[in-house]
């Protein structure tokens, strides 16, 4: 039953690659800082719809020899985050780089990444597989024959040039043979975008002549058996361990490509006998989702991240929706992304989770009303923060401008020189005589200076101002805006001061 379970379950998945074009997890952290919790954040995009899953991410700082299991909530706020689960984690002391991976599933079908095994050690230390699903102990098709063919674990690592796998079974013992019986143990691949039919498996196998240890190909359709090259093989403290290089998969033409293209390759483990006529499957451990990715992040090192591209539509009298591009070269979470707009703050949302390629993030906000407004953009990836320089947008019921006159009334001229260091000047007219005030304000929105409050005439006029604060203090270098208010009408402007 169970062999039949598993089989059906691969064909269906084959059937249905189509719905798949992307990895099965996006992950990422917050930069490290000695002394605040990282953040991690992963959207998981579950490929079979699994009841009661729970996601993870399991961590290792630089000098450990274990992961630490976290489990993660999912964020579930439509639309930006719907598939977004997240956790924070402590770190004593300075811990290097740490290595992490995400993984979900239950108790029988997983969807899991894996840690990497850098330095191609062979066997691998435990702690570097990813671990799959434990099977269940006397569910072999023939349990007569031996406690060897009756598999109870499994797990895979990588590196950049090789894949690596493990079997554990219920004997700890690897016998290849029995009598006329032949034992084969092996650790199989099946990608999506691959032929519909073929197992790529490498196989623990011995037949003088015949069969060796190797990398081969199984068709499903008419069980033929294919040998593509070697593997490295060894048994140790009872856990079969075997090696192959991606090459050796990469040479058979039918082999899909690596990394997969999906992102990801269904794994299982299988016990055979080999008998002078057929060959029959004892075990199959149920199939795991498994992605070759690992996510590092350095505490000792990070790259500040960069906004741009900020800009603002809107559905007059409805809606108004402002953007901007973050982008960091860590692929690191801000934890801060705040629109300042006005007297308010907004946190802003995304929909793509992988900020090394850039990230449109956005925030849509009732309509303000018409007029002058003021805004920046704040985020922070947990380590450096940055900020976009205070600016203002006129609104109005045709959408977003910036006049430089309220028709028929006054008009306002960009100061000159700008920047300036001395003194500049400041232009403007009416076009009545009216009572006139010109005052600056800093970034913040606080009064510095008021330059002009006085009656005057109609016409052209200008007025000189040296960057002296109302307390009579020259002011620090920095971005400044000057409001022209004319009768109960304004206009603003932006200056820039360099000492």
């Amino acid at each position: 039953m169970k062999r039949y379970i598993v089989i059906s379950f691969i064909l269906c998945m084959i059937i249905n690659a189509s719905v798949f074009s992307q990895s099965l997890f996006d992950g990422c952290s917050s930069a490290g800082a000695i002394g605040q919790n990282v953040i991690f954040n992963c959207d998981f995009y579950d490929p079979i719809g699994l009841p009661d899953v729970e996601v993870a991410v399991r961590y290792r700082p630089q000098a450990d020899e274990e992961f630490i299991d976290s489990r993660m909530e999912i964020i579930g706020e439509f639309p930006y985050y719907a598939f977004t689960y997240e956790t924070e984690a402590a770190f004593n002391g300075n811990p290097g780089i740490v290595e992490y991976y995400f993984s979900g599933g239950t108790d029988s079908i997983m969807v899991t990444q894996s840690p990497k095994n850098t330095n191609d050690q062979f066997p691998p230390p435990s702690y570097k597989y990813g671990e799959f699903p434990p099977d269940a102990v006397g569910d072999t098709s023939d349990g007569s024959l031996g406690g060897w063919l009756d598999l109870t674990g499994s797990g895979v690592t990588y590196s950049d040039s090789r894949v690596y796998g493990y079997l554990n079974n219920v004997d700890d013992t690897w016998p290849t043979s029995q009598g006329a019986n032949v034992f084969a143990y092996a650790l199989g691949f099946v990608s999506l975008s691959g032929f519909d039919s073929t197992l790529y498996a490498m196989m623990y196998i011995n037949v003088p002549f015949v069969y060796s240890p190797g990398l081969y190909k199984l068709s499903m359709a008419d069980t033929s058996i294919t040998r593509l090259g070697d593997i490295d093989y060894t048994i140790d403290d009872g856990i079969l361990h075997m090696a192959c290089d991606i090459e050796t998969f990469e040479n058979d033409p039918d082999w899909p490509g690596w990394p997969p293209p999906y992102g990801f390759l269904i794994t299982l483990g299988i016990s055979m006998t080999i008998g002078f006529s057929d060959v029959s499957i004892n075990d199959i451990t149920y199939p795991t989702f498994y992605e070759p990715t690992t996510y590092f992040l350095d505490f000792d090192n990070n790259h500040p991240p960069e906004l741009s591209g900020y800009s603002f539509t809107t559905v007059p009298g409805v809606t108004l929706t402002a953007n901007v591009d973050y982008y960091d070269p860590d692929s690191n979470l801000p934890v801060v992304r705040l629109l300042f707009f006005d007297w308010g703050f907004y946190d802003m949302g995304s929909l793509d989770h992988i900020y090394s390629d850039t990230s449109e993030f956005e925030k849509i906000l009732p309509w303000p009303g018409e007029g002058w407004h003021y805004y920046h953009f704040k985020f922070s990836d947990g380590v450096d923060t940055i900020s976009t320089p205070q600016d203002s947008i006129y609104l109005s019921f045709t959408g977003v401008d910036e006049p430089a006159s309220v028709p028929g009334q006054f008009s306002l001229e960009q100061n000159y020189p700008n920047p300036f260091n001395a003194n500049t000047v400041i232009g403007f007219s009416i076009e009545q005589s009216a009572r006139v005030n010109i005052t600056v304000y800093n970034l913040t929105g606080g009064k510095i200076a008021e330059i002009l409050n006085c009656q005057m005439n109609a016409g052209k006029h200008s007025v000189i101002w040296n960057g002296i604060n109302k307390e009579g203090e020259t002011l620090p270098s920095g971005v400044y805006f000057y409001r022209l208010t004319v009768d109960d009408n304004t206009i603003t402007r932006k200056m820039t001061y360099l000492k």
